[in-house]
C-alpha cells in the first residue's frame, strides 16, 4: 500500500524528484536521515523502533517557524528510547521559517497538504511528510496557538477563537471507508492525565473538534492541513497538540507539550523507557572550522581568524549542548546553514551560529592582503587561560600559516641537523626567544560537551562514550609537525596510513580503541599525546569505566552536608532542601545529567530548591541513560 501510494503521490504532484529510501529501523533502533540536504530547506527526520513491536506514530514539529514550543518538545524526543511501538520524529519541518522566526517564510506550510499541489517549491518537503505519513499508524503536530481555548467566550484571551491549551481533531469519530476512527476516546483520556499535572485552572487543556468536515464548521481552511490529509486520505487518527504563546516562560511552553505527547503516545500504545519533561537552556562552546583541508581550528565566540585569499573554508561542527537545531551562517555568503559547504571569502566576515533562530555567537573571519598571505600571524585576539577553546588564536592562526609554509618550502632546503648547535633549542615565531612552546591541555568532547584535560590528568568516561578529540592547549604555536594522537585509536582517514594526527577524530570507545596499545593491554587506559615526531610533548590519560557517583552536597536548614553514595538522610516534613552540587569519583563530570526524585524527572540545572515530604524519597543521578547512584532521604520522625 505504502509503495502504491508513494507512486501515485510522485505522478500526481509532479514534482520531478526522486523518493527517497527510508529503510526500516531494526528492533531498539535508532536511525538519522537527512532530506533536501544542501538546501536552504534541508531537515532531519528520527526513525526510533522499540524493543517491542507496537504502533508507528510521527510526531512533526516546527512546521510554524515562530513557535518554538512545538519543535523544541519534537527535538527532545529524538533522544527517546521506546520500550513498545515505534517514533517517525520531524521535529523542524519548515527550517527556512524557524532561522527567520516567521510562521511561514514560504507562506503557511499547514496549509498546503491539499491532495493535489502545484509548483510550490515547499511541496518537496510536503512530498516528503506524506510518504513518512504512510509509514505512519497515527501522526502528532505540534503548535503554538494564541491565548487559551475555550468554547464559550470568557474575555479576549479565552473564547472560542483562541487555539491555545488545547488538543484539535478534525472529528470526535471519523468513519474511514466503514472503519471508525475514536480521536475522542483518546483525547479524553490524555486530558484526565495531563490536567491532574497542572495547577492553574487557566493552562488545564481542552478538547477543540473543529468538525472540519461539517458545511457549517468555521474552520473549513483547516481541510488543508497535515492532521486532516492524514485522517481523511490515509486513514490514520491525527491530532494537533496547542500550547498558549501566553504561558510565561518557554520552558513551562516545553513542559506541557511533553506533558500532552507522552500522554498521547501512551494512549495510542507507544511506551517509553522514560518521559522527557525538561528543557536545558542553549549553551555555544566553539566551531571547528578546516582551512584548505588541514587540521580543523576550533575558536570560540567573538574570535577572529584570518585566512589567505583564496584559501576555502569547511565549517565543520558546532560544539553545544544541543545536537539539534544547530546552523552557521556566513553572512552574505553561501546559504542559510553553511554547516559543512566549502566556501571561498573574498572579503572579511561574520559568520553567525544559531539554535534555530536564537543567535548564540559569531565568530570573525578577517581575509590578509594579498602581499601578507604567507606572514606568520601575532597574537590576533585576546585570549586567557579559562576560556574554553582548545588554544589562543595565535596559536590556531599561526599553525594553520605555518602548515602551509612548511608545505611550501621547495626553495628552501632544510638545514642540516648539525648546523644547529643541540644546545640552542629552536624557536619559534610567537614563542618567547627564552623557551619553547608548552602543552597546557587537550580539547576534547565527551558525548558533546567540551572538556580540557590537563597533562597526567585522567578522564573517566564509560564504555560506548563517543570522544571527539578536537586540538592541542599551548603556551605558544607549536611546531607544524605536532600531532594529537590517541594511541590505540586510528583515524579514519589514517587507515592507510597512519600518520598519528587523530584530531577530528570521533572516537567510539566500545569499537573503535585496539586494547593491544592500551596500559598493560588490558583495554582499560588510552594514553592521549602530543608528539612531535618520536619526542613525546606531554600527555593524559583516558580511562574506561562506568560513571559512579561519589557524593551529593545539600543544603538542609542553613547547614551544608555532603551525602555519600547510598547515604540515608533524616529531614523534618516540609524542610527545604537546597540541592547544590554533584560530585562523581575520579573528578569526571557528568556529560549529560539527569536526576530524578522519587522516580519523577528534576530540571538538571542547579542549584534549585525541594520540598521534602512525609515519605522516604530517592534522588537519583544520571549521565544519560545510565544511572550513577542514589541517596536517600526519609522523614525525620518525632
Amino acid at each position: 500500500m505504502n509503495k502504491i501510494l508513494k507512486a501515485c503521490l510522485a505522478l500526481i504532484l509532479g514534482l520531478g524528484i526522486l523518493w527517497p529510501d527510508i529503510p526500516a529501523a531494526a528492533p531498539g533502533e535508532r536511525q538519522r536521515l537527512v532530506f533536501l540536504q544542501g538546501t536552504d530547506q534541508e531537515f532531519e527526520v528520527y526513525k526510533i523502533q522499540g524493543r517491542e513491536k507496537g504502533p508507528t506514530v510521527m510526531i512533526l514539529g516546527g512546521i510554524h517557524g515562530d513557535e518554538p514550543g512545538a519543535f523544541l518538545s519534537a527535538d527532545l524526543h529524538t533522544n527517546l528510547s521506546l520500550k513498545r511501538g515505534s517514533l517517525i520524529v520531524a521535529p523542524r519541518v519548515n527550517s527556512r521559517s524557524i532561522i527567520h522566526n516567521q510562521r511561514g517564510y514560504g507562506g503557511d506550510m499547514n496549509r498546503k497538504f491539499a491532495p493535489d499541489q502545484g509548483d510550490d517549491p515547499e511541496y518537496r518537503v510536503i512530498a516528503i511528510l506524506k510518504s513518512l505519513m504512510a509509514e505512519s499508524d497515527a501522526l502528532i503536530t505540534l503548535h503554538d496557538g494564541s491565548g487559551f481555548y475555550n468554547p464559550e467566550w470568557k474575555d479576549n484571551l479565552s473564547n472560542p477563537r483562541r487555539y491555545g491549551q488545547s488538543i484539535i481533531t478534525d472529528a470526535a469519530v471519523y468513519d474511514y471507508e466503514g472503519r471508525e476512527i475514536r480521536l475522542l476516546e483518546h483525547v479524553e483520556r490524555s486530558l484526565q492525565k495531563v490536567n491532574l499535572e497542572i495547577g492553574n485552572p487557566r493552562y488545564k487543556f481542552t478538547h477543540f473538534n473543529m468538525n472540519t468536515d461539517s458545511e457549517n464548521s468555521p474552520h473549513q481552511e483547516h481541510r488543508l492541513s497535515a492532521t486532516y490529509y492524514a485522517l481523511t486520505h490515509l486513514g490514520i487518527p491525527a491530532f494537533c497538540i496547542e500550547i498558549s504563546k501566553n504561558l510565561p516562560s518557554m520552558e513551562m511552553k516545553v513542559y506541557q507539550h511533553n506533558l500532552v505527547l507522552n500522554a498521547l503516545l501512551e494512549s495510542l500504545g507507544v511506551i517509553p523507557e522514560e518521559r522527557i519533561l525538561d528543557l536545558p537552556c542553549p549553551r555555544f562552546s566553539h566551531l571547528v572550522i578546516l582551512v584548505d583541508e588541514k587540521l580543523p581550528l576550533a575558536l570560540t565566540a567573538g574570535q577572529t581568524l584570518t585566512v589567505a585569499p583564496g584559501e576555502t573554508l569547511r565549517l565543520l561542527h558546532v560544539a553545544a549542548n544541543f545536537a539539534h537545531g544547530l546552523s552557521v551562517d556566513v553572512e552574505e555568503a553561501g546559504g542559510l546553514n553553511d554547516l559543512n559547504r566549502p566556501l571561498i571569502l573574498n572579503r572579511d566576515a561574520d559568520i553567525l551560529v544559531r539554535k534555530d533562530h536564537e543567535i548564540l555567537g559569531r565568530v570573525h573571519i578577517t581575509l590578509l592582503p594579498e602581499a601578507d598571505s604567507l606572514r606568520v600571524l601575532g597574537k590576533a585576539a585576546p585570549w586567557t587561560e579559562d576560556a574554553p577553546i582548545s588554544s589562543s588564536l595565535e596559536q590556531l592562526v599561526g599553525t594553520q600559516i605555518l602548515a602551509e609554509l612548511e608545505a611550501r618550502k621547495n626553495t628552501a632546503p632544510e638545514p642540516a641537523p648539525a648546523e644547529i648547535p643541540p644546545e640552542t633549542p629552536a624557536v619559534l615565531p610567537g614563542t618567547a626567544e627564552t623557551g619553547t612552546p608548552v602543552v597546557t591541555g587537550f580539547l576534547v568532547e565527551l558525548n558533546g560537551l567540551p572538556l580540557i584535560i590537563k597533562p597526567g590528568e585522567e578522564l573517566i568516561v564509560p564504555p560506548g562514550a563517543r570522544l571527539l578529540l578536537v586540538d592541542i592547549q599551548s603556551s605558544a604555536p607549536l611546531p607544524p609537525r605536532t600531532v594529537m594522537n590517541l594511541r590505540g585509536y586510528i583515524a579514519p582517514r589514517n587507515a592507510q596510513f597512519n600518520t598519528g594526527e587523530d584530531r577530528g577524530g570521533l572516537v567510539d570507545t566500545a569499537k573503535d580503541l585496539l586494547s593491544a596499545f592500551s596500559e598493560n593491554k588490558a583495554g582499560e587506559v588510552y594514553r592521549l599525546n602530543a608528539e612531535l615526531g618520536k619526542e613525546i610533548l606531554n600527555s593524559c590519560s583516558i580511562r574506561l569505566s562506568q560513571p559512579t557517583l561519589a557524593s551529593v552536597t545539600v543544603r538542609i536548614a542553613g547547614e551544608t552536608r555532603i551525602l555519600p553514595l547510598g547515604s540515608r538522610t533524616a529531614v523534618a516534613p516540609g524542610t527545604p532542601v537546597e540541592f547544590l552540587e554533584v560530585a562523581m569519583s575520579g573528578g569526571r563530570p557528568l556529560t549529560r545529567p539527569r536526576f530524578t526524585l522519587a522516580g519523577r524527572p528534576l530540571p538538571p540545572d542547579l542549584p534549585q530548591t525541594l520540598i521534602m515530604r512525609d515519605i522516604a524519597i530517592n534522588l537519583a543521578i544520571f549521565d544519560d541513560e545510565l544511572l550513577t547512584g542514589k541517596v536517600t532521604w526519609v522523614p525525620l520522625t518525632p
